[in-house]
């Protein structure tokens, strides 16, 4: 979208500027992607959510085997002085 989204030179490896919509129609069984608790209605639990599917453009956690993302775990990336948590989901479906 913009010069600071494209720095990358493997198209794999990208990332979103906070608070513009990203789209993930061109992600391939496989592919996985990690996203911050934000990019979801209600926080996964860890454990009991496996599975994401995608209603009213934010990510909803559940178990629910046909859903195109398996939640695969969790990661805390630290981030100046701050832990953020985020989600590692492998695109299923």
């Amino acid at each position: 979208d913009d010069l600071d989204m494209q720095l990358f030179d493997d198209p794999r490896y990208f990332y979103n500027k906070a608070g513009k919509p990203m789209s993930v129609k061109h992600l391939e069984i496989g592919d996985c992607i990690e996203v911050s608790n934000e990019c979801f209605s209600t926080a996964p639990t860890l454990g009991t959510s496996t599975y994401a599917s995608v209603a009213s453009g934010k990510l909803v956690a559940g178990t629910t085997t046909s859903a195109p993302f398996k939640i695969l775990g969790q990661h805390n990336v630290d981030i100046g002085g701050q832990s953020v948590v985020t989600w590692v989901l492998m695109k299923v479906a």
